[in-house]
């Protein structure tokens, strides 16, 4: 080919493109020279065909919308996309191009269908432009030009050569006619316009002739108006074609025009009414029989069918007689069908290929599903048969609607499970039955099973789903309607567990009555045992024998539920209990407890009246032995019972004196002074009255041990004797002598000799061994040294107490109390799991601040403590924090702890703080200043303490470790917002008790972008705290944004004690159908200038700010860029990697995302510095990007995992017939305003979006980007 000959192929290009007709010989020589003498640039070209005359008159008053979409019915003969001419149209608004520019750009990137119609319409258009110059017809003038564009219309994507040779020759006549005689072109064209000729019924059946009908007639009529007013009579060729009989054809036209002229046409169109008999008596029955069936229809002889081009069946009775025949019409009678219809049957009728596609789409669309189809509607055609007579009269009909199902709705499918609403996410995917709940089934539809699970695949879709085992399943559902559609299939994954739980045990915490096996009681707390070790699992119970069932409670961590008998509204009754478990299984009812509950206190007053033998009242007495008698008022149900204090058992009184008192027998008083307690119970356990009564009998003897001593306490006056000594007395009327240093060291046990009377010894007869102000060497179970440096040796749950001075003590095991008293004592424990009790009163260790590294001198030194033993220091806490902590103490204010780990040095004189040491100062401050002891030895690993405020004791445990954090992984799900925090040397783990958390935790959620507080759901509620899978999750799924969250301490535990406290800020989150991964974000870095980031490793926040546009290429690594500041931002990419994907927040207005180096590579295929989108949604194999809106989710962490919904969401899209390998992917949740930027490729060619063939590029919040918005540094390199 010549190269002018390329420039006229271009030129009549442009013709086609814009004009929408052939160029007209002078039009092509002109602009081919201008090519040829420009070196093929068209700048100018395009320029003059938009500011031509032509395109004024034409076009001018068309929108941008108007002249795009008439540009692809002239090319394609089709309407544009909806996103493609919204793209096109803001192009030319933009000024970024003009609509000459458009229509060439649109005609190159034409592809399959529409590229081949392309190609026909330019050949049709270069060969009618040669044959006007060769044969040098006219082809001047608008109407000649609107003659000529009838050539573009009537070529179709079916055209022969012959077609486009008969088309070619009748429009050259037909445009010569135009340009020399147009007001025939106008006559012809009234009411309606020449290319809307070709949307009729008749100008869509046969296009080619109907090209061939406007050039005869138009040349019939140039010689003979009037004659071609009696064709049109005033409504042009539409009317023509509107009015003509039903077997008349547009050749008949042609060959009466050919044969006869203008009026033989008129005799074709208008027909003279034939001189027909009145119609004879009907003399058979007609009606409807059958629609033809596609595939899979479950009922033959209904209406609906979902065959688009149908043989419809009728029947009739009797004989067809001699010029009878059958027509029929599916317009409602404006045409009538006398083809295709097949009689050869005798009493069938079968009207063959009828078209059901162009009736009335009047039934609305189903419902849609999650990522369904797109629906497509019912069609009805009334399809009318009728018998006719030669004369065409009607003689019988039959009518049917037929409805033309082509779709069938995805179903609403949900497992069975009782108890789902009892365990919120616990039980998503899990069930105890083998079957759904279905919910959208069309009338007369089925529903079938496609069953997915491995090893166990079925072939075929049933009807019924298999026989499942426990455990995991995937099942596809779907419905197949009576026209035998079948609907896209429901995707269920799910483990089936019907797992036999163990019936629960139930008994009464405490049967509070007499009878403590009679279930009455006044405590209602049931205690619920046996439900299992699982992790959660949960409860119901019953009050009428197991008919009904009432939710009780969820169990976690095997914490033993209790119910309280007092929220029933019945008082008498039988409880049950049985299991649930989250997948809907229920145990087998527990044991029936049958109670009676009773929480109301009995009426009776009880009266001391005397001791038989003494005055009335009187509770002194000198007898041995005595009887006590009372007085009972108000009696009713109570029951009476007595004890002696200190006795464990109550004894019930059953005799009473006919005046209603009752009295106590043979009460002792040898050897002690009793306390005689009474009180009314009922059956139940409730108690009314209750007092105590002391009797001042003649006898008793009680020794206390305390620090200072012994306090001895008798009634009884007399000398205390240790041995054969008296070391102190008690007075006349009896009372308390305080026995304290002794002038020797005594041992022994105590008497009490008594005037009159036996003596008195203590119960069991403990010997006590009591020192003087010396050295004293002591062995025994009960030591007091008093003053001096004192040896002391216990034997095991000893009380020890040193005194002043320096003493040394062993303490060999068990229980027991020790006090060093003032000095500086040292004091050997023994280790044996039992607690011992360490007492310190004030000035009794060393007073005053400690500076590290100085001697201890003054201080107890205790050795071989254990977790478990007791400092009590007394009530020092009413004041202070009671808070340990790990310095030295510097200011005496009170109630001050604190444990410092060290070691002894310099031959165990000096103290020395170290984290590696293995000896410990414990200090205090009381009232008086700080206190100081030192611990060696100690048995566990590090030393800690537990303060009692109340108790006024410090308990040694075991300190906790505290893990400083490491590192986060994040886990963001559509439903679900959770993390793990890693730590050295432990990660978080689940504390045992609630939500996992500790007792003081104090996490804090915070909007990094506000610096407010945080939606307070994200940290309540049942879902937030630590799960099974042992992430911390938070009360619901995070909404996309950048948050900073606080812990303490007191937070989070770990293996080996706890988190220190921290603070992490972090993006992420969900809106929509886009779900955002966590990712840390530790530095802020606020741009208004050009930043090439690209070799950071470490996460960022961009945020832009000032009135210059930014460039900006991020690190490798994910940030968070903060596009919503009012200022222009280029943020650009030279790789494609998910793991530097960038998270944007408010992007759009004249920001851009532009690929540039390996990046733009990589997508640029075609090197035209420019993302080829395919604009209409449906892809092409030159498209580089695609556009879509989904209604699936997509979560940017799960485009690895090949089953994930994620997967499924984007597998939605027909990606086979890419040229290339790679797709970027904009998914777009335009409700939501978010969207994520994807990078496909295909590596390993199938054609199908898998695990690992897609990169996240980019996510976008807060504004979901247009496509002209992304693209690649070569658009703009120009």
């Amino acid at each position: 080919m010549s190269e002018l000959s390329t420039y006229e192929t271009t030129v009549n290009s442009f013709y086609l493109a814009f004009f929408g007709r052939p160029a007209d010989p002078a039009g092509l020589a002109f602009w081919s020279g201008h090519l040829a003498g420009n070196g093929g640039d068209h700048r100018f070209m395009t320029e003059g065909f938009a500011t031509s005359e032509e395109a004024r008159v034409r076009f001018g008053d068309d929108t941008p919308a108007e002249r795009i979409a008439e540009i692809y019915q002239q090319l394609f003969n089709r309407a544009p996309d909806a996103a493609g001419l919204a793209y096109w149209a803001n192009v030319v608004e933009q000024g970024h191009a003009s609509l000459a520019d458009v229509a060439v750009v649109i005609l190159g990137g034409a592809q399959g269908a529409d590229a081949r119609l392309a190609d026909l319409r330019e050949q049709a258009s270069a060969d009618f432009t040669a044959l006007v110059e060769q044969g040098g017809s006219a082809y001047t003038g608008y109407a000649a030009v609107e003659a000529a564009r009838v050539l573009v219309r009537a070529v179709t994507s079916d055209a022969s050569q012959e077609d486009i040779a008969a088309l070619v020759q009748a429009v050259a006549a037909f445009t010569d006619i135009a340009s020399n005689n147009p007001a025939v072109i106008e006559a012809i064209a009234t009411g309606s316009t020449l290319l809307a000729l070709f949307d009729t019924p008749r100008g869509l059946l046969d296009p080619v002739t109907l090209v061939q009908a406007l050039a005869d007639v138009a040349k019939a009529a140039a010689g003979s108006p009037a004659t071609l007013e009696s064709l049109l009579r005033g409504g042009g060729m539409a009317k023509v074609l509107e009015v003509m009989p039903a077997r008349a054809t547009l050749q008949d036209v042609v060959d009466a025009l050919a044969t006869g002229g203008l009026d033989a046409a008129i005799d074709v169109v208008y027909p003279p009414r034939p001189v027909t008999p009145s119609p004879s008596t009907p003399v058979s029955s007609l009606k409807f029989d059958s629609v033809e069936s596609g595939l899979g229809d479950r009922d033959l002889k209904d209406h609906v069918t979902k065959v688009e081009k149908a043989d419809v069946t009728f029947t009739y009775d009797g004989a067809v007689n001699a010029g009878q025949s059958f027509q029929y019409t599916i317009d409602g009678g404006k045409h009538w069908i006398s083809a295709g219809i097949d009689t050869s049957t005798r009493g069938v009728v079968v009207l063959k290929d009828v078209d059901l596609t162009i009736g009335a789409q009047d039934l609305p669309p189903p419902r849609m599903g999650i990522m369904e189809v797109e629906p497509v509607k019912d069609v009805l055609t009334t399809v009318q048969l009728s018998l006719v007579g030669a004369d065409k009269q009607e003689i019988l009909s039959a009518t049917e609607t037929l409805v033309l199902d082509r779709f069938a709705e995805m179903l609403d499918v949900a497992l069975v499970n009782a108890t789902a609403s009892h365990f919120g996410g616990f039980s998503t995917g899990n069930t105890n039955v083998a079957g759904f709940t279905i919910d959208g089934l069309e009338q007369g539809a089925i529903v079938q099973y496609l069953y997915m699970s491995p090893g166990a695949n079925m072939a075929t879709w049933t009807n019924s789903l298999p026989a499942l085992q426990d455990g995991m399943h995937t099942v596809q559902v779907r419905q197949l309607d009576a026209a035998g559609n079948a609907s896209e299939a429901k995707e269920m994954r799910f483990n089936l567990n019907r797992e036999t739980l163990d019936a629960p045990t139930i008994r009464l915490a405490n049967d509070t009555g007499i009878d403590d096996k009679d279930g009455v009681t006044s405590d209602g707390t049931v205690i619920i045992e046996g439900l299992g070790d699982a992790w959660v699992t949960g409860w119901e119970y019953s009050v009428d024998d197991g008919k009904s069932w009432t939710f009780g409670g969820v169990s976690k961590d095997g914490v033993v539920p209790q119910f309280e008998l007092g929220t029933l509204d019945i008082a008498t009754g039988a409880f049950l209990v049985r299991q649930i478990n989250y997948a809907g299984n229920a145990s087998a009812a527990s044991n029936k407890l049958e109670f009676t509950f009773d929480d109301t206190k009995p009426t009776e007053i009880l009266s001391f009246q005397r001791i038989e033998g003494e005055l009335e009242g009187v509770l002194k007495t000198d007898q041995d032995k005595v009887d006590l008698t009372f007085g009972v008022a108000h009696k009713d149900d109570g029951i009476v019972q007595w004890r002696v204090k200190g006795s464990a058992d109550w004894v019930t009184v059953n005799a009473y004196h006919s005046n209603g008192t009752f009295t106590l027998e043979g009460i002792d008083l040898a050897a002690a002074d009793p306390t005689i307690e009474l009180q009314v119970i009922d059956a139940a356990g409730n108690v009314g009255f209750e007092q105590s009564w002391d009797i001042d009998g003649p006898a008793g003897l009680s020794v206390e041990k305390t620090v200072a001593g012994l306090k001895v306490t008798s009634s009884s006056a007399g000398a205390i004797v240790m041995g054969n000594v008296q070391i102190g007395a008690i007075g006349q009327d009896g009372g308390t002598a305080n026995i304290g240093q002794q002038p020797l060291a005594f041992a022994g046990t105590l008497t009490l000799e008594r005037a009159q009377g036996a003596p008195l010894t203590e119960s069991g007869s403990p010997a006590y061994h009591l020192g003087f102000d010396g050295a004293d060497t002591f062995k025994g179970s009960n030591l007091w040294g008093f003053d001096g440096d004192d040896t002391l040796y216990g034997m095991g749950n000893d009380f020890i107490s040193g005194g002043n001075g320096n003493d040394t003590i062993f303490a060999y095991g068990g229980n027991d109390f020790i006090s060093g008293g003032a000095g500086a004592d040292t004091i050997t424990m023994n280790v044996d799991g039992k607690t011992s009790i360490l007492a310190y009163d004030g000035k009794d260790t060393r007073l005053g601040s400690f500076g590290d590294g100085t001697v201890i001198s003054g201080m107890d030194r205790i050795t071989g403590a254990e977790a478990g033993d007791v400092i009590k220091v007394g009530q020092i806490f009413a004041s202070g924090p009671g808070t340990v902590s790990g310095s030295y103490l510097l200011s005496d204010d009170s109630g001050q702890v604190a444990v410092i780990q060290g070691r002894l040095a310099e031959s165990n004189t000096r103290f020395q703080a170290d984290s590696t040491g293995k000896a410990y100062m414990v200090q205090w401050t009381d009232t008086i200043g700080i206190n100081s002891i030192v611990f060696t030895n100690y048995s566990g690993a590090a030393l800690g303490l537990e303060v009692n405020r109340d108790a006024g004791t410090m308990t040694l445990v075991e300190a906790p470790v505290a893990s400083s954090y490491k590192s986060i992984a994040y886990s963001f799900t559509a439903t679900d917002s959770a993390f793990y925090l890693d730590g050295t040397p432990d990660g978080i783990v689940h504390s045992g008790v609630g939500n996992g958390l500790l007792a003081g935790q104090n996490f804090w959620l915070e909007n990094a972008l506000t610096s407010t507080q945080a939606d307070s759901d994200y940290t309540s509620g049942p879902g937030f705290g630590i799960g099974i899978d042992g992430n911390m999750h938070f009360g619901r799924a995070l909404e996309a944004g950048v948050y900073t969250m606080s812990f303490n301490k007191d937070t989070f535990a770990t293996d080996s004690g706890y988190l220190a406290a921290d603070d992490i800020t972090f993006a992420g989150g969900v809106a929509g159908n886009i779900v955002q991964d966590g990712f840390s974000v530790p530095s802020f870095l606020p741009i208004n200038y050009t930043l090439n980031d690209a070799g950071s490793n470490v996460s960022k926040m961009y945020a832009g700010y000032g009135a210059n546009p930014i460039q900006l290429t991020t690190g490798t690594q994910q940030d968070v860029i903060l596009a919503s500041g009012g200022v222009q931002m280029d943020i650009r990419y030279g790789h494609i990697d998910s793991s530097a994907q960038d998270m944007l927040i408010g992007f759009g207005g004249d920001d851009q995302l532009l690929f540039q180096g390996v990046a733009e590579t990589t997508i640029d295929k075609n090197q035209n510095g420019m993302i080829d989108w395919a604009l209409s949604g449906t892809l092409e194999a030159h498209h580089e990007g695609i556009a879509i809106d989904i209604e699936g989710v997509i979560v940017t962490s799960e485009l690895d995992n090949d089953d994930s919904a994620t997967l499924q969401t984007l597998r939605a899209l027909d990606v086979q017939v890419l040229a290339t390998r790679d797709l970027v992917i904009l998914a777009r949740d335009t409700a939501a305003e978010s969207a994520i930027l994807l990078h496909y490729s295909d590596s390993d060619g199938n054609g199908i979006i898998n695990g690992g063939e897609v990169q996240v590029i980019a996510t976008f919040f807060d504004n979901v980007p247009l496509t002209d918005e992304i693209n690649v540094i070569g658009t703009y390199a120009e």
